[in-house]
């Protein structure tokens, strides 16, 4: 198998996924969004006592505007130019506290309701109010969080608590220190003073979307080159109750069509709880005329 044909039938999956999630929702009230860019208030827990401190059901002392990190913001201390690498302005390692007041429209009642941070570094932690909400740490992708069990209609606190230590060993010098921010070089282009920075904050899209309350939870694709197909596995997840439906795949790439597929499913209901909070597969295979353009 060739590296050239792999990253083109790759390329075919990743369409496959957006012609899924597109197709399953055609029928359903479009999404809603509420953007949450702006001004948040704001704190440096510099001490790292928030957490213990319940910085969460507080009033945050100072401001910054997100997107936005807080070199930005010029929150932290003053760097030094290093001839070697790129310098931030404002160095800060360490947890910081995000929180804003949002207003929920009263049509998003029942509604499912995620929080979407398009990029944090590294590890975020979110309450709703006083209820913790979860922990995401992907530097890669989207870190989103189902708010769902305890938003309503009306006015809420919204926390964020973004940390940038360096929380899994990625790769540095061996007497690099984790907690100067460089750790010496790290070799890691997702965080590394070599070429981002460590930063702390959020950028890109900051916004709370509300979809149905029967949704695609996760999809997943497995493709098998020497068969010339792939299994999607898509995973749909109801707040009310069971429910029945079906789902259309579609694959396509330029101008190569395959004949799209369905697959009917049904979700749990709450006398059937399971481990996955009423998340249950569908499962469809998708074969096709693999080819290689020149």
């Amino acid at each position: 198998m060739s590296i050239c044909k792999y990253v083109k039938f790759v390329a075919i999956v990743n369409m496959v996924f957006c012609g899924l999630a597109t197709v399953a929702q055609a029928d359903s009230t479009a999404q809603q969004i509420l953007d949450l860019s702006g001004t948040w208030s704001f704190q440096l827990d510099e001490q790292k006592v928030g957490l213990q401190d319940r910085w969460f059901e507080k009033k945050l002392k100072d401001k910054i505007r997100l997107p936005g990190s807080t070199d930005e913001a010029g929150f932290g201390a003053k760097s030094e130019p290093e001839p070697v690498r790129l310098t931030r302005e404002y160095r800060y390692v360490g947890p910081a506290w995000y929180q804003k007041t949002i207003k929920i429209p009263k049509s998003w009642a029942g509604k499912h309701v995620e929080l979407f941070l398009e990029r944090s570094m590294w590890e975020t932690k979110v309450w709703l109010d006083d209820h913790y909400i979860g922990m995401a740490d992907s530097l890669c992708v989207a870190n989103r969080f189902d708010l769902s069990d305890y938003i309503t209609p009306g006015r809420h606190r919204l926390t964020l608590r973004i940390d940038n230590r360096l929380k899994i060993n990625v790769g540095n010098e061996p007497n690099g220190d984790p907690q100067k921010g460089g750790w010496a070089r790290m070799w890691a282009m997702s965080l590394t003073e070599e070429s981002q920075g460590n930063w702390n904050g959020v950028i890109g899209r900051i916004e709370l979307k509300a979809t149905d309350p029967v949704w695609i939870q996760r999809v997943e694709t497995h493709p098998d080159i020497d068969k010339k197909s792939t299994r999607v596995v898509a995973y749909v997840r109801s707040r009310v109750g069971a429910v029945s439906g079906e789902l259309m795949v579609s694959a396509f790439s330029g101008d190569h069509q395959m004949e799209p597929i369905t697959a009917k499913f049904r979700t749990k209901d709450d006398s059937q709880r399971c481990a996955a909070d009423h998340l249950s597969p569908v499962l469809g295979d998708l074969a096709g005329e693999y080819y290689e353009r020149r």
